[in-house]
């Protein structure tokens, strides 16, 4: 239920809008995300990359058969490691830059910045779950997520966020304590993005 910027980026600019402004000029766009295109009987194949910390299937997620068909990711088999042994070698100029985080097209601007010059601050309520007791407030529900951990400002944790209630601006904790309690066996999902084909029926 949280937005995922890199998601949507992916989808609709990267591979979106950009596919559309170049439109058949260009069969292919090389990209360096750590994933990998296989072709198998017609069907594009999204796999993982070999590097299980930099994969990026996930932002991916989302693509579908047309996209996909025109992408090529040049170092996808390669894991980061590798990656910055050859700029190393080949004396690139960025050799030596850091690992880019959070969120792309927001440059240097902290995510926390970006939400605030858009939707401001809201104070509210920080309330334990089981207890119903005010432990602290907030700056506004859209600061958070539910699993967060950190940012809440809390002592004696860890606290978890588990719940949101957008209408009274509340955030609901639970201690680390409870996590038997709220753990779950069973998970809904929606919107699923079958890549290749949907899975056949099973009687």
């Amino acid at each position: 239920r949280t937005p995922n910027p890199d998601i949507f980026c992916n989808q609709w600019i990267k591979f979106g809008k950009f596919f559309k402004k170049i439109n058949s000029t260009y069969d292919r766009v090389a990209s360096g995300h750590y994933a990998s295109i296989e072709e198998e009987n017609g069907n594009f194949l999204l796999k993982k990359s070999p590097d299980p910390i930099k994969d990026q299937t996930y932002f991916l997620s989302t693509l579908n058969q047309a996209q996909l068909g025109r992408i090529l990711f040049p170092i996808g088999h390669l894991k980061k490691i590798e990656v910055r042994e050859l700029a190393q070698k080949y004396d690139l100029p960025n050799k030596h830059r850091k690992d880019s985080q959070g969120i792309c097209f927001l440059g240097k601007i902290k995510y926390p910045d970006f939400i605030r010059y858009h939707l401001g601050d809201r104070p509210g309520n920080i309330i334990e779950l089981e207890s119903g007791s005010i432990l602290g407030k907030h700056k506004g529900f859209w600061y958070y997520t539910i699993g967060q951990r950190q940012g809440l400002g809390l002592g004696g944790g860890p606290w978890y966020v588990v719940r949101k209630d957008t209408d009274q601006n509340f955030i609901y904790v639970s201690h680390s304590n409870y996590q038997d309690l709220r753990a779950r066996d069973i998970f809904t999902v929606v919107n699923l993005n079958w890549i290749s084909h949907s899975p056949e029926k099973q009687n």
